[in-house]
């Protein structure tokens, strides 16, 4: 194991909750699930008070709508089952307004227990030091309207910069905000980063596995049309095909729409920008495994049917007008995760890629304006039954 022991330049890690959420809060999968690497080490992952309760707020409200969505399903169903006892029994479980919070708050503290995660509180946290950033506008604070509502950015990385020089460990933060960033510029104790493959990369030893990624650079495997290019041509393909991404279209109409169909067309890997070499992050290593992150820039073909309808307010009813088929072609990025295994004594020849995950969703597809198409014949015979209509009302 000790040919595998990391020499570390940092000693804490630390995630922002625009991270999490970004993840969907997925603890038991992608990249979130790599962070169990932590667990029994000697890297501690430090979550701030304020963080922490943000992301259960979010967590919380997420839980609660899917828990609305069960209690509409089951009194959906009780007319179907001869006794609704179970299904009132569970409805009543379901409504009770704490049950969101204690999900959310047991879903936390599981995923702190496999990481080696804790929550530092904010009491540390000077408040003369707080005020002078945010009358200074000094980062994370910037000058604009909102400016009131960086305070939890503030509190936050001051109790992760007290915890850091308290412990005497240089800590990496991974977070997508640009205050964030720029209050790390002038910190000894914090090195923020943007994206969590990249963080995890900084606590991986650059020894065997460093070899292996030279040689899928110099041998084209993630570019060409090779084994490992094919499985991850696959897996953004099936990824792609069962995504569930929120739709949006303009009409001047009333419309639903249904039989969502994705199809994969293309996808281009990330580069280093210093080097023009594909972007490459260690993100976890053991004894005989090991798993590397690359980032994809997908092309997606997306088709949906859309049904038009337009409200009679005599008859107090939706008239069908029609519908069309609509298509677009977009992007979206996502991280592709390869889990290699092996004999890393003999890492040239032993070590093969075994598994792919895609950890990045499409999760917006605006069609833009769409209409009833009139071109077919059955979309002529909606128009015309609402012409005859509009003449009957008239």
């Amino acid at each position: 194991m000790d040919d595998f022991e990391p020499t570390l330049d940092f000693a804490a890690l630390s995630i922002d909750s625009n991270i999490l959420r970004g993840q969907r809060y997925n603890f038991d999968g992608g990249i979130l699930k790599q962070l169990e690497q932590f667990d029994g080490s000697i890297i501690p992952i430090i979550q701030p008070d304020v963080v922490h309760r943000e992301g259960l707020k979010h967590l919380t409200a997420e839980i609660d709508q899917h828990l609305k969505s069960a209690r509409s399903s089951l009194k959906a169903l009780s007319k179907y089952i001869p006794s609704a006892t179970t299904s009132d029994h569970l409805s009543e479980k379901l409504n009770s307004t704490t049950v969101a919070s204690q999900m959310a708050t047991e879903r936390f503290q599981s995923f702190y227990s496999k990481v080696n995660g804790q929550v530092i509180s904010a009491s540390k946290v000077n408040v003369n030091e707080l005020m002078d950033l945010y009358f200074d506008t000094l980062p994370p604070f910037e000058n604009k309207a909102e400016k009131k509502s960086e305070f939890p950015d503030a509190i936050a990385l001051l109790s992760l910069e007290c915890w850091a020089s308290e412990n005497d460990k240089v800590m990496v933060v991974v977070s997508k905000d640009k205050g964030w960033h720029a209050y790390a510029k002038d910190s000894q104790w914090l090195h923020v980063v943007s994206e969590l493959p990249h963080a995890l990369s900084l606590f991986q030893p650059h020894t065997k596995i460093t070899k292996v990624i030279e040689r899928l650079r110099k041998d084209g495997a993630l570019e060409n049309s090779g084994p490992l290019y094919e499985k991850i041509m696959t897996a953004l393909s099936n990824a792609t095909a069962n995504m569930e991404p929120e739709i949006q279209a303009s009409s001047f109409h009333h419309y639903e729409y249904d039989d969502l169909q994705l199809e994969y067309v293309d996808h281009q890997l990330a580069l280093a920008s210093d080097t023009d070499e594909l972007l490459v992050n260690i993100v976890s290593i053991e004894d005989n495994s090991a798993v590397i992150g690359i980032k994809a820039l997908v092309t997606v073909h997306a088709t949906a049917s859309f049904n038009f309808s337009q409200y009679d307010s005599i008859d107090k009813d939706y008239v069908s007008l029609g519908g069309v088929e609509a298509s677009i072609e977009t992007t979206y990025e996502t991280d592709v995760l390869i889990y290699f295994g092996g004999d890393w004594a003999d890492h040239e020849r032993s070590v093969t890629h075994e598994e792919i995950e895609v950890i990045g969703e499409l999760e917006l597809l605006d069609f833009g304006e769409v209409a009833p198409d009139y071109s077919s014949d059955r979309d002529e015979e909606y128009l015309w039954e609402w012409e005859q209509h509009k003449k009957e009302e008239a």
